[in-house]
């Protein structure tokens, strides 16, 4: 899968989890110090379209997030840009960022990309403290409008200036990476 990003709930410890194997432990939030971890990998479901060919994709967690790919391969490079896509309608919604669950058998973890996954961690972090916009500009001496780029998942930011605004609200940014599937 590439880079992922990991954000201060679910952790799989292994490559080969991706495809739903991983332990009880793994299946519930992990406490790291200071807080918990949050990794936005999403299980979806692929589903051979038999009259069509192809795939079909879906996210358990995140409703909106459907696609397809006439390969495996396509449908799974699409997934990722549906899963950012809806994800990015739950921010622009002012929604709670769903948690993803743990992966069942035969589902495949999908990555958000490592800059909406960092903005979503700030989103959340925000969200979850209470804290505005116009707080956070304060505490960046950066302007409001500044701010709301740096939540959008659809504007480009530098990932430098989402890190600096997560330790300003107590969070910080932790980059992995896994083997390719």
């Amino acid at each position: 899968m590439g880079v992922f990003i990991w954000a201060p709930v679910l952790q799989p410890s292994r490559a080969e989890d991706r495809e739903g194997t991983f332990g009880r432990d793994a299946e519930r939030p992990q406490r790291q110090q200071g807080g918990f971890l949050m990794r936005y990998l999403y299980p979806c479901v692929l589903t051979p379209e038999e009259e069509e060919g192809g795939f079909f994709v879906a996210f358990p967690d995140v409703p909106g997030a459907l696609t397809s790919g006439i390969t495996r391969a396509e449908a799974l490079t699409l997934a990722e840009d549906a899963l950012g896509a809806a994800l990015a309608g739950y921010v622009h919604e002012r929604w709670d960022i769903p948690t993803p669950s743990p992966v069942a058998k035969g589902q495949v973890l999908v990555a958000v990309p490592p800059v909406v996954a960092a903005k979503l961690s700030l989103y959340t972090a925000m969200r979850e403290q209470g804290i505005t916009n116009v707080t956070l500009a304060d505490r960046l001496s950066l302007s409001e409008s500044v701010v709301r780029r740096l939540l959008n998942p659809d504007h480009r930011s530098h990932v430098s200036r989402i890190e600096k605004a997560l330790r300003a609200v107590g969070r910080s940014l932790v980059v992995g990476d896994s083997t390719a599937a």
